[in-house]
Order: structure tokens, then sequence, then C-alpha cells
């Protein structure tokens, strides 16, 4: 079942044995990262001669190279659990983490009043999860129920600011930057008289560390098998998000003042509050052409979700597919597939949409799909 809590899979074990018992698992890594870059900048000459090596001779008119200063981000981790097998068919867990987004450059190099932004810190993220996995057999149905809480607070977001079309002459000019030593900005003097210098950015989008959220919700799944052969399952799955605090840099702040620019929005993208579906899988029980008759079908819901600047709609699909495992004992599989059955149109995702400019773009998910899957599984 998708869900809105990354990567819990990757480290979570249920064990299933079969005696009571309490385990304990636990980890503190650290994690470092080290980077260094060079990027193009202008010079007079034509030609150029990179850290990496001599291109020759070139058509450009300018080839230069400016080498940005190397950057180490160094930041500890943990990774913490228990869970009690209360019973044969009873698991209960509770979990503890730090998950950790690498920092790096913003490129290319920017004047020395941003120093500051040249780079962008590591992103944390701590958790608390609880949940259990419960499973019950007998008089012929079986069945399982998965349940998750969960909740974190992400500190140092990596927030992307825009900062397009903050070069050029018409830029704002900015007091604060008057006497940056190193700074090679023009100088400039504010409609009041303050001497000041105009600050270019010259990346459309800066990534600052400059958030602070908290997301929670939880996670449920469960099967049902009322008869032989036949199973029911279903999920659901709900995300919360809020932002604390978003807190500009105060150099780039600066800037995005001269330039009448305020802070974005901080808000969850790419992300549904609501995801539900629930499947059905039946095995005939009597052989098919010598071989299993299968039936599956699956349907999604997941409720509308921010992307870029627009939030595209929620959306329901329906796949299916049906075939015979084992064909005459060949080892053949043959499934027909049907992806989005009811061929409904929805938006998958946006490009280059832009709220400030005033346009909205989407990509359409795929319609009604119909295929035939063959598949050969070698034995012994």
């Amino acid at each position: 079942m998708a869900g809105g809590w990354p990567e819990r899979d990757r480290w979570l074990s249920v064990h299933e044995g079969r005696q009571r018992c309490l385990r304990c698992a636990g980890g503190v890594p650290l994690h470092g990262d080290r980077f260094s870059a060079g990027n193009g900048g202008q010079s007079a000459t034509g030609r150029g001669r990179l850290p990496f090596g001599d291109l020759g001779t070139t058509l450009a008119t300018s080839t230069t190279t400016a080498i940005l200063p190397k950057a180490t981000f160094k930041k500890g981790t943990y990774n913490f659990g228990v869970n009690w097998q209360a019973t044969p068919d009873a698991l209960f867990y509770a979990a503890a983490r730090r998950g950790y987004r690498g920092g790096s450059y913003n490129s290319p190099l920017y004047d020395a009043f941003l120093s500051n932004v040249q780079t962008f810190r590591p992103e944390t993220l701590d958790d608390v999860e609880i949940g259990t996995k419960l499973r019950w057999r007998g008089s012929g149905v079986n069945g399982s129920l998965d349940l998750a809480l969960y909740r974190g607070v992400d500190k140092n977001v990596q927030l992307a600011f825009s900062t397009s079309q903050l070069i050029g002459a018409g830029i704002g000019c900015v007091p604060e930057a008057a006497n940056t030593p190193g700074s090679t900005a023009p100088l400039c003097t504010t409609a009041s008289g303050q001497p000041g210098r105009r600050i270019p950015v010259p990346a459309a989008t800066t990534y600052v560390n400059a958030g602070k959220s908290v997301i929670q919700g939880f996670e449920a799944a469960a099967t049902l098998s009322p008869t032989e052969g036949l199973t029911l399952s279903g999920g659901l799955s709900y995300v919360d998000f809020k932002a604390k605090s978003v807190t500009n840099d105060p150099a780039l702040a600066a800037v995005f003042a001269a330039n009448g620019r305020a802070n974005p929005p901080f808000k969850l993208r790419q992300q549904p509050k609501w995801t539900v579906n629930a499947g059905l899988f039946y095995q005939y029980p009597n052989d098919v052409l010598n071989g299993t008759l299968v039936f599956n079908a699956d349907a999604r819901y997941t409720s509308r979700f921010l992307e870029q600047d627009f939030f595209l709609g929620s959306k329901f699909t329906v796949d299916a597919n049906i075939g015979i495992r084992d064909v005459a004992d060949s080892g053949v599989d043959v499934l027909f597939v049907a992806t989005n059955i009811f061929n409904k149109k929805y938006d998958y995702g946006s490009f280059g949409s832009s709220a400030g400019n005033g346009y909205f773009s989407a990509l359409y998910g795929a319609p009604r799909v119909l295929s035939v899957q063959v598949r050969y599984n070698f034995r012994n």
C-alpha cells in the first residue's frame, strides 16, 4: 500500500515468529558528504582551461571557470526500534529514527554578499512511529490488519526560492551590501539616498535551509479471505502537513526586499492527503487447460495534490488482469491485462506551470491500455 511515510519498509522487518518475544534494535551512523565544483564564468579570452583539461580553441567568446570552495557536511543519524510478539498472530512495535538529506551547492558562483547561500546544509527528519500487525485464522476465514501511526519533525528544510530575473541593471539597490568585503556588484544609491549595491542572483532557483515542518498521519491495510481462492484487500493512508516556520537567509532576504519579493509559500508538494485502494484476487480451484486460472482487480483513489504552483485533481482508476498460470504444465503464464479500464482522463504531473506568469500545463495520465503478457518460468 502506498502511503505518506517514505522508506519505512526498507528497515522495519516484521518478526512472524511463533514465540512470545521482545526484540530491540538500533544504530547511530554518521553521514558525511564532501563537495567541490567548478562552473562557467566570463572573460575576454577566446580560449579557456578547465580544471579537468584543456578543451582547446573554441568558438565561444569567453570560457573561464570559477571554482567553488570545498564544502563538507556531517550529520549523525539514529534508528531505534522495539517490537513485541504478544501472540503468534499479534505483533506490536515502536520506532524512532532520523532521516538525512545531504547539503550541496547553489551554483554558479554568487556575489560575496550572498556567500552564506552558496551552499545549503543537510536537512533532517526526526520521527516516531507505533504500529501493530495482526493475523487471524479459523473456520475457513483468514485475514490480516496492519496499522501504523507516525509523526515527524522536519528541520532545516531545503526550500527552493525563485530567484529568476534578479540580474541586470534594473534590479534593486541593496543598502545592506554597501560595505561587503569582496563584493564585485555595482555600486548604487537607494531612492532614500543610502549607498548600496545591485546584487545579482545568477541562478533561477536558490535553495535555502529556511523551513521547519511537522508531518504526521496513519496507514492501514487489511486482507480478508472468506473462502478458498478468494482474497479481498484494502488500504487507507492519510498525511497531515503543517509548516511551522519559513526563515530566509538575511542576505537573500535583503535582496528580496530591494526587489519587492516575498518568501515563497511553504507547502507539501506531490503528496495527496488521502490514498485509498481496494483489491480482489481469485484463484479458481480446478485446473483450466491443465493450469491455474487467476483473476485480479485493483481500484485506487488519490485526493488532489500540489504540483509546482497548482493543484492536480483527485483521480480514481481501476486495473485488472485475468489469465492462466503454468498453461498445460509448460511453465508458461499467459495474462490479459487492462489498465485504466474506464479510460479516465486525469492529470498526473505538471510541466513548466507558473502562477507568477499566469499559466498552467499538465501531463495526462495513460489512457486505457490492453495488453497480453507471456512469461516463461525456468525450472530446475
